[in-house]
């Protein structure tokens, strides 16, 4: 995790040290082998639900619920180690009613589906205390899933219990709700483990608690176990897909660490997801050599940061990946007006913030998104590092320290390129109201809805003089109010223009479906 202290947040992890914990699990699961054409009707009525045509199922397990609070935990456990023997496209569907654990469950290798009858009807919640027996070093999760291809949908996971797990290191709130992984570090294995995911239709409702307020730390956390000497032994190499997903109060919503393959969360303006009271909506760090598409989501009531994408920030060999950040609205309030390091988008490759590397690692389209900056404590768009970003027709109104700011923290060697060739155009902030440096940040400087700091260099940005704040190198200004005295020929921005329109035709890349 990281803290809200410094200038740039220091990233802190602790999957923490040894639980000694025992969990005592009984009940009984009843298992149905249907044929392929019990499958005609979808699994509920809920608009986005997985339909029939989508499952290639050979055996489906149910699983209702025991009631009277007893413990679901063996039901469960039982039914998906049956699918995982039962082989591929085998579905686990869980009938209405709700779900009470009091143990983790945890399956390896499953390659099908589990399901509910459909959000708010299908309810896996907590009644006691999560017992979370397992290896030091493990990330606890109510599920976690190792490997395969998982499918889950149609489903409600409620926490509302102040403390819902049993490790002091967390403030005893839950850890993780699922954990998409691979092999545990007792186990190490090779890199790029196959693991691939999908979430659909499934709603996360976490409560108040002792971690940060909250009560749930992650609702989703993809990527590797623990803390290993040697990440790369631990890369997940998948495609993972979030659509139609509802997220309401955790510190964490999604959190995604090195990984290879698509990363799609939303994608298309019938499957964005929803995102309300959270510290952070959705973090991808380190995705490996793969594009990640994050658009048509809606978050309200963000108090940290709503898209925060970090390149470098682990794996340093990390190579360029391509993220499309498009059409997202994206409510952000501090909780500490004007004071707090809250933005709604955060770009940063770390690797050359860092001055491990200089090439850039990260190809970024921030375009189409409706940022309302409730008077936070720094920016919409804020970037440090990554290069050539094309950034165009967002609309960021409200009160904050920026509208855009970039290259402002940037503490690269010297000659290194830093925040270089960005293309800004389009962008609303006509409406922002701009307000002094926050108290922590000294000596004061003038704000500026756009602010091209001192490492910025080789912008174009199409605005009016008195949005920018202008103090990088051969920055390109266009304008009305040009404050800058032999700018760039016609010709010259002509031909920077098609460079960045051949920049965009990545965006067609058959992985960003």
């Amino acid at each position: 995790m990281k803290t809200k202290t410094g200038l740039i947040p220091q990233k802190v992890i602790s999957f923490f040290g040894s639980l000694i914990a025992s969990s005592f699990m009984a009940c009984f699961f009843l298992t149905s082998c249907n044929s392929k054409d019990d499958l005609l009707n979808p699994a509920s009525d809920d608009a986005g639900t997985l339909t029939s045509k989508l499952l290639h199922c050979d055996k489906i397990f149910t699983v209702s619920p025991s009631g009277n609070y007893n413990d679901d935990s063996y039901n469960i456990q039982t039914a998906l180690n049956a699918a995982v023997a039962a082989g591929h496209g085998s579905t686990v569907q869980l009938t209405k009613g709700t779900f009470y654990l009091k143990g983790r469950i945890e399956v390896d290798e499953f390659d099908g589906f589990f399901k509910g009858a459909g959000k708010d009807k299908t309810i896996i919640t907590t009644h006691d205390v999560v017992d979370f027996n397992i290896s030091n070093g493990d990330t606890p999760a109510l599920f976690k899933f190792r490997h395969g291809n998982n499918n889950i949908s149609d489903l409600t996971i409620k926490i509302s219990d102040p403390e819902p797990g049993n490790n002091a290191d967390w403030g005893n709130a839950l850890p993780c709700a699922i954990d998409i992984t691979g092999n545990s570090i007792e186990n190490p294995g090779t890199k790029d483990q196959p693991s691939r995911a999908t979430f659909n239709n499934v709603k996360f409702v976490g409560g108040v608690g002792n971690l940060a307020g909250y009560n749930v730390a992650y609702f989703i956390m993809i990527g590797w176990e623990g803390w290993p000497p040697d990440p790369y032994a631990y890369s997940l190499n998948g495609g993972i897909k979030i659509t139609n997903c509802e997220f309401q109060t955790a510190y964490y919503c999604i959190w995604s660490d090195f990984t290879k393959g698509p990363l799609t969360i939303g994608g298309s303006e019938s499957s964005g997801n929803k995102f309300e009271n959270t510290e952070l909506g959705i973090e991808a760090d380190d995705v490996d050599n793969s594009c990640s598409n994050i658009s048509f989501n809606h978050f309200k009531k963000i108090y940290w940061t709503g898209i925060n994408l970090w390149q470098g920030s682990i794996i340093t060999t990390v190579s360029l990946s391509k993220y499309l950040v498009y059409s997202n609205d994206i409510e952000v309030i501090s909780r500490i007006p004007e004071s707090d390091f809250t933005n709604a988008i955060w770009l940063v490759d770390a690797g050359i913030f860092n001055g491990v590397y200089k090439d850039t690692r990260m190809d970024i389209n921030v375009s189409n998104n409706k940022l309302y900056l409730h008077n936070i404590g720094f920016a919409g768009i804020l970037g440090e590092c990554p290069g050539n970003v094309v950034v165009t027709n967002n609309k960021i109104w409200g009160s904050a320290f920026a509208g855009i700011a970039c290259g402002i923290f940037d503490n690269a060697p010297i000659g290194w390129e830093t925040t270089s060739g960005w293309f800004l155009k389009g962008n609303n902030v006509q409406e922002l109201n701009v307000h002094i440096s926050p108290s922590w940040w000294t000596p004061p400087f003038q704000a500026a809805p756009i602010w091209l700091g001192q490492g910025t260099n080789n912008f174009i940005v199409y605005a009016d003089k008195k949005d920018i704040l202008d103090e990088g190198t051969n920055n390109i200004v266009i304008g009305d109010h040009n404050k800058r005295n032999g700018h760039s020929s016609p010709l010259q921005i002509k031909e920077e223009m098609i460079r960045h329109h051949d920049r965009m035709k990545w965006h067609h890349h058959p992985d960003m479906k």
